[in-house]
Parts: C-alpha cells; structure tokens; sequence
C-alpha cells in the first residue's frame, strides 16, 4: 500500500492553539491514525476499530488545519506501514527543524487489539516500547499518543501512569514548549468496550464527540486536550458502568513543560454547525447517508457541534420518551434546531460487545436501557464479503432413489458485516438406486443466521432454498429429466482455527420436489458437508 496515497486519505491528529494566526505558521502537526480489526489468532475480529480511526481522522480534517500531507490515516495496516509512516513523520520533522525555528507535533492513534504490552496488526505487531522509542527519536517538540484498546493502562504502567481522574494540561503553540502525553482507553486490567448502537468504541465515541464541540464547556470556541480528555473519561465510566463486563476507566501519562492550552480542534471556522437544544437526557446525532453516528451529547455536554454540511438525523431521549428529527445544514450553515422540530418516536434496542472478546456483554447502561437507536449500518469501507469453497460427501436414502449421492461442488458468497450471511452455492451430484442413475444439478441461496460464538465456535442456522433439474437414466438406457426445487433446512458449527480461516460443518435436510415415472414425488435426502471459509 502506497503511503502516499493513505497521506492523501486523511487521518490526523492536530494540536491546534489558541494563539494569534501568525504563531501557527511556526508550527507543524502530524498526524498517524491507525485502526485495526483483526488481531492474533487468539481474538475475534473487531467491529468498529478501523471505523474509530476514519472517524478521528475526518474530525481532525475538519476542524484541525493540519495540511493534508501531513494526515496519515491507515486502516488494516501491515507493520512495515505504520513503521514507514513513522520514518516518512520523523523525516518531514527533521526538514522543517532545518528550515524553521518552531515547533513540530506529532500525535499517534491507534484502535485495535493490545496484550498490554504490544499492539496487534492482524498476524503481526509492533512493541509500545519500539513505538516510544520511535517517537522518542522522531524529533518532535510534543508528541501526543492515544491508544484505545483492551488493556491499554498497562501501555502506561512502567512511567507511572494516573488511572482515571482529570487533569490540567497547558502548552501553547507559541512558547518553547516540549514533552508528551499518553491517554490510554483503559486500566491494564480492563477490557475496553465497543457499542454496535453507536457503531464505535465507547472511549473513541465520546473523545471524539468531545472533540466536534460537546467538550468546549468553557464556550471559547476550542477544544484542549484536558477538555476531551476529562468529557471521554467521564462519559466512558458512566456509559460502562452497568454492564455486565464492568466499568472501564481511561488512564493518562504526560510530561509537558510550558504555558497556554493544547487545543486539538477549533470550532470558530467549521465547515456547518448545529446548536442542539439541552432539554434532553442524551442525543444520538447520526449522517443520514451511512447511519453513521457522529455525536453523542448529554445533559452536561456543550450543544454546539461542527459537522460537515449535509443531511443528519437526530434521536433523542427524555426519561421514558424517545425523540427523532431529520435535519439539513448547508455549507458555512449555523442552524438553530428548535425544540418543534423534534418529535416523539418509537424506542429502539442496540447491543454493547467487549472491544475484542469472543463474546457480548449483556448490560447496557442505565441511561440507555430503556430506549436506544438500532446499530448503525457497517463501515463502509470495510469489505462485505468473502469467497468460501466448501466439498465433502453426502449420505442418505430417499424413496425409490437409495445408495449414495456425492456432492462434487460447493462456492459460496457470503455476507460477513453483519449478523446475516446469505450464500449462494452450485451443487452437482450423482445418485444409484436399483434401476435408476439420477444426476442432479442445481443452484441454492441460503441465508444464515448466526449466534454469538463461544469462543472459536459458532452455531449458525438457515433454510436453503433451491432450485436445478435432474436427469435420470434407467438401466435399459432410456433418458429421462426434470425440474426440481428444494428447501433445506441447514445447521452449521463454523470453528475458527486462525485469523483467516475458520472449518465449517454442515448437516443439511433437503426436501426436494421433482417427476419421477410422470409424477411429483417428495426427495429427502440428508446431507453432511465440511469445508472452510473465512473466519469470523
């Protein structure tokens, strides 16, 4: 993957100022935003952490003024690409010291899987202490570092890392000012979680919603680290509280010296707004295209929020009543939404999964129990489907037709962003009876429903359907065919044996209905397959 090209995607990180324009020009930001789904072979995919890392980037892109080569969003990335995005910062860090006289920042993202001690890109993964090291000598004045993760405290554990609680952070843009900061999703005994309702990670969610404006309290038009650190802290408690996994708390490590705040996003110039009335327990803003959420605020969030100009649709709660309004802002737009606007709708359920583990959390939070929107519709950018082949021998006796049938082919296209798997399959067999050698041909959709796995196992079920013909030679040489059409109720046990690849069993019953001797007859033949698929 050319890094150029995911330079040019837009990813980033900015650490903005609230000095005069001139200050800014002395200033270089760069950003590294990584997100990765897939871990080890030992954890199951996640759903949301490439989405987190697209999300992050597009707001920093928004509303942070880094230039858009200094943006560096990567998603699924191998380990050589994060280390090449890494020299290429240090490098364009080294030629801007030799040619100005202020400062570079640096911030690095990641969401993915961590063991605490590395973090995990698919098969592959990249010590924190090599990427400490690394920023440590890429020659940045600040450098800002944000994992969100399972675990992700223990990142922090060896410098004394501060479970939880706000704090201060001052560093102007202006002033010579050096250091670091790490903020970290959790505590080094802690799962970090992901919401299917919110289609994000609970910490990455709300940091940044905070960073869209909930977090500007102050009212000042700027957002610091020590706001959005303090609004994800406290949202991500609260809304983890109540689950059955248990709460997660965000931890921080920073070594700053200097004066001034370090803002990471201005809202004074963002491409549209929205002033959302405060009369409510909680807000879900989601883009209309996509369902995509972009902002959470609650009952002590700020209520001016910088989005891209387009069409949003807003739900709300207050106590037991759920709320819904459709909105539009155009371009440089600052739009009032009236209270009239928005109007009572029907409440919805979501889900809440553990950020990494094999299975779903059952609690929710309190304060989305007892009305929540459904989950938002899968990223778009990840790829939906998957080839899977599948060949094996099937056994069973049905009527006038005994013996054997022998399944020759099996390629299915399936569905793998969401809980729905349709599969479409080509079979060929043979079958011997008595007096009669029948070959069939046909084709098969087979839509799956599939439950949660149990650690590398996964029960799935289905009713096939399908149709084809069959052809039929008696022993004195006369030819005889005809259509036919089946359903097959299926059962599959998928166990996932690497990352990649997962052994599928299936015991299917088909029912098919077909002419034999110038009549219909009903064709129950019992099947068993094994094959592999993708893994899930």
């Amino acid at each position: 993957m050319n890094l150029r090209t995911l330079a040019a995607a837009a990813a980033a990180a900015l650490l903005a100022t609230g000095a005069a324009p001139p200050a800014r020009a002395e200033i270089r930001r760069i950003a590294i935003v990584v997100g990765s789904n897939q871990g080890d072979a030992s954890h199951a995919a996640l759903r949301f952490a490439e989405q987190d890392a697209q999300k992050l980037s597009a707001v920093l892109g928004e509303i942070g003024g880094l230039a858009s080569s200094d943006l560096i969003l990567l998603r699924a990335p191998r380990l050589a690409e994060v280390r090449a995005a890494l020299d290429a910062a240090e490098g364009h860090i080294a030629d801007w010291h030799a040619g100005h006289h202020g400062q570079a920042i640096l911030l690095f993202y990641y969401s993915g899987h961590s063991d605490g001690l590395v973090l995990e890109l698919g098969r592959e993964a990249m010590p924190f202490a090599e990427l400490r090291r690394r920023l440590g000598a890429s020659g940045a004045d600040v450098r800002l570092v944000i994992v969100d993760s399972c675990r992700s405290g223990a990142l922090l554990a060896r410098k004394g890392g501060t479970l939880g609680q706000p704090f201060d952070i001052r560093l102007a843009d202006d002033l010579g000012s050096t250091g670091e900061a790490f903020i970290a999703s959790s505590a080094a005994d802690e799962v970090a979680l992901e919401s299917a309702e919110i289609g994000a990670s609970f910490f990455s969610h709300h940091f940044i919603s905070g960073l869209r404006g909930a977090a500007d309290l102050s009212g000042d038009g700027l957002v610091t680290l020590a706001e959005a650190y303090q609004y994800a802290f406290a949202r991500t408690l609260r809304a983890t509280s109540d689950t059955v996994v248990g709460p997660q708390h965000p931890a921080y490590d920073y070594q700053l010296a200097g004066r001034g705040d370090l803002v990471l996003t201005e809202l004074r110039h963002p491409s549209a707004t929205l002033d959302l009335p405060a009369a409510f327990d909680r807000l879900l803003l989601l883009a209309t295209a996509g369902q995509q959420v972009l902002a959470e605020l609650g009952p002590r969030s700020a209520h001016r929020i910088a989005v891209p100009a387009g069409e949003y649709q807003l739900r709300a709660w207050r106590g037991s009543q759920t709320f819904t309004a459709r909105l539009a802002v155009a371009q440089g737009q600052e739009r009032r939404v009236a209270m009239e606007e928005i109007l009572p709708a029907r409440a919805l359920a979501g889900a809440v999964a553990r950020k990494g583990a094999d299975d779903h959390a059952e609690g929710e939070p309190a304060a989305t129990l007892s009305a929540r929107p459904p989950a938002p519709a899968p990223r778009a950018a990840a790829d939906p489907w998957a080839l899977s082949a599948a060949a094996g021998l099937a056994a069973g006796a049905s009527g006038d037709l005994g013996d054997v049938w022998l399944g020759t082919l099996r390629v299915a296209v399936e569905r793998r962003d969401a809980d729905f798997q349709l599969t479409g399959a080509l079979m060929l067999g043979t079958g011997r009876a008595a007096s009669t050698r029948e070959n069939r041909v046909a084709a098969e959709a087979l839509p799956m429903w599939w439950a949660e796995g149990i650690g590398p196992v996964r029960p799935g079920a289905g009713i096939g359907v399908g149709a084809g013909a069959a052809l039929q030679k008696a022993d004195d040489g006369t030819l005889y065919w005809s259509g036919l059409a089946w359903a097959s109720p299926t059962l599959t046990i998928q166990t996932r044996i690497s990352r990649h690849v997962a052994l599928d069993a299936t015991v299917q019953v088909p029912v098919a209905l077909l002419r034999r001797d110038d009549r219909f007859v009903a064709s129950v033949l019992p099947a068993f397959w094994v094959g592999a698929s993708r893994g899930f």
